[in-house]
This record gives structure tokens, C-alpha cells and sequence, in this order.
């Protein structure tokens, strides 16, 4: 019997050891004093081990995402056991939801960069190249190519001197038109209801009344057929993050910011900021992923 039993409590030993090893969380944002059982400073990028207790200040937060993606963040002070945080949200989740998502989202904000730096790391020391702004066309607030998958969508653009009205075309891929608008505004309403669903995507120009123009901007449309795939997880992503934290919108910023929805990442970080304005990781991952996309100098913040 004792050469039975000792194996077994070793095994069980070795698989208690293993859980308490086992990350829970990964934390995405932290503010004012928070730290483990340890008394170890918990920061944006630590992970959150099974067993352990955090002890979260006055006045602090934490954003963390769970190993199965859900998000949670931490508002109220006191302690709180990782196990119990678990059990919380792992006896709330219901449907198909798994651990790929999280994992999809955070390669990108915790990867390193060819210096083995990960940029959310990074994104504190040094930034990317920087898109120069050219006083002598009118400059959009979102990258030369990219995709929509909302139905309207904000379109920005800097304020071009001794202009008063600027005219907005909205062009096929062979540059015909297909509407355009008139306005006074550094911003208009692209309706893809507009374009006939036909369209894969849309041209976007702009003049001004002073002989001043953009770049033409290509917008991909993204609905059921041609990004099949890409559509289906921003609707599973849209069930999983429901509510409505500035955490929520980050995880689902980072997902659109990966696929080239960039008025969607745009307004998932900024909501984010809204949301926290005080918590600065949510700036820096907003200012990093303005810079990836040579976009750094229209950072508002």
C-alpha cells in the first residue's frame, strides 16, 4: 500500500504545484498601488497566477483579460484572490467562447519588436516613424488603404488654412462617382448604405475651395462573403465584450486595429480614454498603434 500511495501524493503534489503555476490573468492596464501577496508591484503586462491575492489601493484600477478572453477590471480598493476572480467569471461565461480570442488580441500588444522589446513596452520609451503632415493637401485622419465593416462611419481630416468648404467624393474602383456631399465640417458620414452592395469598396477624395485635395483612399467593405471569416469573429467578439468597459473597448480596439478597421480601432480607443481618462496605458496603446500606421502626429492626448 505504501508503494502506492507515495507515488499518488507526489503526483497530486506535482499537480497542485502545476495549478498554483497556471496563469489566470494577464494584466492590460493598471493605475495607482496595486500588488500581489508578495508585496510585488502588479503592472501592465504581469500575469496573474492561480493562488495568488492582489491588493488593489484607493483610488487605484486594474484591466485585466482572463485566459478564456473575457475582460474584467477592478475599480473598488481591497483584496481580491485570483481563484475566486476565476470562478466568477468562468461560471458566467455561456456559448462558444475560447481562448483563442485573447490570445489573437494580445499577440499584438505584448509581442516583442526586433529589439525583443514588446511594444507595449515599448511604446513608453520610443515611438515608430511619423506621417508629416502636408500643409498643401488635405490630410486624412486614417491610412491610405484600410477596411470598414460598420455601416456609418466617421471620416476625419485636419483643417486645411483659407478653406471653407470642402468637397467629398465617394468613387468606385474604376473612379466613378458615386455620391459625394458638400460641407464646411473636417468631417463627414461615409453611409455604406450609399453604395451599392455591388460595391467591394470604395475611393475617397476630397477638395477644397481654395484648390486643395487628398490622396485618393481606398475603403475595403467588409460584409459576410468576402471577409467571411473576419465578420464572424467580430460578431463573437461583440457577444464576449458586452459591457462596455474602457478594458472591453481595448480588447475589441486591438482586434479591428489588427484587421485594418481603423474607424473602428479609432473609436474603440478613444471611448476607451473617455471611459479612464486618468488610467495612461490606454493612451500609450492608442498613441502606439496611431505610430505603427505612421499616424503618431495626430495624436490628440
Amino acid at each position: 500500500m505504501k508503494h502506492i500511495i507515495a507515488p499518488l501524493l507526489l503526483a497530486l503534489s506535482i499537480a497542485t504545484h502545476t495549478l498554483a503555476q497556471n496563469e489566470v490573468f494577464k494584466v492590460l492596464a493598471s493605475k495607482g498601488t496595486n500588488v500581489n501577496n508578495t508585496g510585488k508591484n502588479i503592472m501592465a503586462g504581469s500575469k496573474l497566477m492561480a493562488n495568488e491575492e492582489i491588493n488593489v489601493g484607493d483610488k487605484s484600477y486594474l484591466a485585466l483579460v482572463h485566459r478564456t478572453g473575457k475582460s474584467y477590471q477592478i475599480k473598488n480598493s481591497g483584496k481580491y484572490l485570483v481563484n475566486d476572480l476565476d470562478k466568477q467569471i468562468t461560471s458566467a461565461l455561456t456559448g462558444s467562447i475560447t481562448k483563442k480570442y485573447s490570445d489573437y488580441i494580445l499577440t499584438e500588444l505584448f509581442k516583442p519588436n526586433n529589439n525583443g522589446i514588446s511594444y507595449q513596452k515599448n511604446m513608453k520609451v520610443t515611438g515608430a516613424s511619423e506621417r508629416a503632415v502636408n500643409s498643401s493637401v488635405v490630410n486624412l485622419i486614417v491610412p491610405k488603404k484600410s477596411h470598414l465593416i460598420g455601416v456609418e462611419n466617421l471620416i476625419t481630416w485636419l483643417k486645411v488654412p483659407g478653406a471653407t468648404k470642402y468637397k467629398v467624393e465617394i468613387l468606385n474602383k474604376f473612379e466613378e462617382k458615386i455620391y459625394d456631399i458638400e460641407t464646411s465640417d473636417t468631417s463627414f458620414i461615409l453611409s455604406t448604405t450609399k453604395v451599392p452592395t455591388t460595391e467591394t469598396e470604395v475611393l475617397v477624395k476630397i477638395t477644397t475651395d481654395n484648390s486643395m485635395s487628398s490622396e485618393v483612399y481606398l475603403f475595403k467593405i467588409a460584409n459576410e462573403k468576402n471577409m467571411a471569416e473576419l465578420y464572424k469573429e467580430n460578431q463573437n467578439l461583440s457577444k464576449l465584450y458586452t459591457e462596455n468597459t474602457a478594458v472591453d473597448y481595448l480588447m475589441l480596439g486591438s482586434f479591428y486595429a489588427q484587421n485594418q478597421f481603423f474607424i473602428e480601432a479609432k473609436k474603440c480607443y478613444e471611448t476607451a480614454i473617455a471611459l479612464e481618462p486618468d488610467v495612461q496605458e490606454y493612451k500609450d496603446y492608442y498613441r502606439n498603434y496611431l505610430e505603427k500606421n505612421n499616424m503618431g502626429d495626430y495624436y490628440p492626448y
